[in-house]
């Protein structure tokens, strides 16, 4: 009973297998033919719709086409508009390219045409258009053969006229020439009239030009020989004129004076300055305030200073190269030197032998340079060799004389010496000159105890060393004069 239920139960399972097959089998062939007839309706949609895209293409063409033949109705711009609605697809390149055309042949066969408000140029109204140009062309070319007949006309009157008018020139040529040949003829005669008159006057005035250079010749010689009694004479006068010049006063006149003194700085203050021409290195003698005047003797100076400052236009600062304790500079006290004269430039002539420092060696070489510094000028010298350079002139000042002993010739040194009495130079010797212009001869210092060297004493002068020094030594402490125990300086 069991075993019969099993299978009827298999039966019952193998038929509803069956059948679901059977149900797949024809749902698959169902779907499969529905989706191919979806297939093929999409693929009509898409061939009615080309059909119709393609129908419309042919419509804006035929517009197009009416358009250029001037169908009323029809707008230029609704076809352009068409046109770029289909992005330049397809047939359309081609009624693209007939409308460019179009624009081509209306611009060239258009032009002077006016048609009412709203319509276009088009192929059918360019006819009459070209037909009333050339009916205008024609008129105009009428106009301009009756134009040229006239000036034919004129050309053959003005031809006549010209020959009437060249006979009568060659009538009146011919009597002008005529007329020339007489002219000619007497101007000839004229000429050579004038001419033998012309070189008769010319020899006459060749006679007068000899005669007149001869007088000039014989007038310049004499003005030649009076130009040099004239220039000997002035020569005389100029001398005359020097030799009768009072002395200098620079004698009596200081350059300056002392306007601050610092005795513990070892400092003065003058009252030069740019203004004046001073210069640094200059070095000035010191006179006593109510000295009546300068250089008048070496024992009325009683400092000497250098500038060592160019401070304002008129103040310089100068350092105290040698001054006395029981007479110190004070302020008001009177400065002068021979080699500075404030706002002009002194003039120097040299001659003789110069020994600064007492080696036997000649210093013409340092004394120039003193002078130079200070802003002189040296306008004549004499070496020791006797050669001399430069010349003595009106400005020349002083004449500053060396010793002759070391002179190898002493003829430049005479020559000098009278000449400068003809232009009135104050000589100067060589002690007085270092005196009057503040110069404070070098000091030989010898060391002593036992780092003392025998060479440096007087048995050797010329070999001893000098001790290192600073630049500014001179620079020491300095005190203003103390009263004594007796009440005196």
């Amino acid at each position: 009973m069991a075993s019969r239920e099993n299978t009827t139960i298999q039966v019952a399972l193998i038929l509803s297998i069956m059948t679901t097959i059977t149900l797949a089998v024809f749902t698959y062939m169902f779907h499969s033919k529905a989706k191919t007839a979806d297939d093929t309706a999409v693929k009509t949609g898409e061939q009615l719709k080309a059909a119709e895209n393609k129908n419309l293409m042919g419509e804006t063409k035929i517009k197009a086409l009416m358009f250029m033949i001037g169908a009323p109705g029809i707008d230029r711009g609704a076809v352009d508009s068409e046109i770029s609605s289909y992005n330049s697809g397809g047939d359309l390149d081609g009624i693209q390219t007939l409308l460019d055309n179009f624009d081509q042949n209306m611009q060239l066969y258009g032009q002077g045409m006016s048609v009412a408000d709203g319509d276009y140029i088009n192929y059918a109204n360019v006819p009459s258009n070209l037909i009333q140009t050339i009916r205008q062309q024609n008129i105009m070319i009428t106009k301009l053969e009756d134009d040229n007949l006239q000036l034919a006309g004129e050309k053959v009157k003005l031809a006549t006229d010209k020959t009437d008018a060249i006979a009568q020139a060659d009538a009146k040529t011919q009597t002008a020439n005529t007329d020339l040949t007489g002219e000619r003829s007497a101007f000839n005669t004229d000429r050579d009239r004038i001419n033998g008159e012309k070189q008769t006057q010319a020899q006459a005035l060749q006679n007068q030009v000899i005669q007149a250079n001869q007088t000039r010749d014989a007038k310049l010689q004499e003005v030649s020989a009076l130009g040099k009694e004239v220039g000997i004479l002035q020569q005389t006068v100029d001398a005359m004129k020097i030799l009768r010049q009072p002395k200098s006063e620079r004698f009596e006149v200081p350059d300056g004076q002392i306007t601050s003194v610092n005795q513990l700085n070892n400092t003065v203050w003058i009252d030069l300055g740019t203004v004046h021409g001073v210069k640094a290195l200059t070095t000035f003698s010191v006179y006593d305030r109510k000295q009546p005047g300068v250089m008048r003797d070496k024992s009325e100076i009683k400092a000497k200073i250098q500038v060592v400052r160019i401070l304002d236009l008129r103040l310089a600062e100068a350092r105290i190269l040698d001054d006395s304790l029981t007479n110190p500079i004070l302020k008001g006290d009177l400065i002068h030197s021979p080699a500075f004269q404030a706002g002009t430039t002194m003039h120097f002539a040299l001659a003789g032998f110069f020994d600064l420092d007492g080696d036997g060696k000649s210093d013409m070489d340092k004394v120039k340079y003193m002078i130079t510094s200070m802003g002189g000028v040296i306008d004549a010298e004499v070496a020791e060799d006797g050669t001399r350079t430069g010349k003595v002139t009106v400005n020349t000042q002083y004449l500053l004389k060396g010793t002759t002993g070391e002179l190898v010739s002493t003829k430049g040194y005479n020559d000098l010496l009278r000449e400068i009495q003809f232009y009135d130079v104050e000589q100067l010797t060589f002690p007085n000159f270092l005196k009057f212009v503040g110069y404070k001869r070098e000091v030989i210092s010898v060391s002593l105890g036992r780092g003392a060297d025998s060479s440096q004493f007087t048995g050797d002068l010329q070999n001893r060393s000098r001790p290192n020094t600073l630049p500014d030594e001179t620079r020491k402490q300095r005190f203003p004069p103390r009263r004594g125990e007796n009440g005196a300086f």
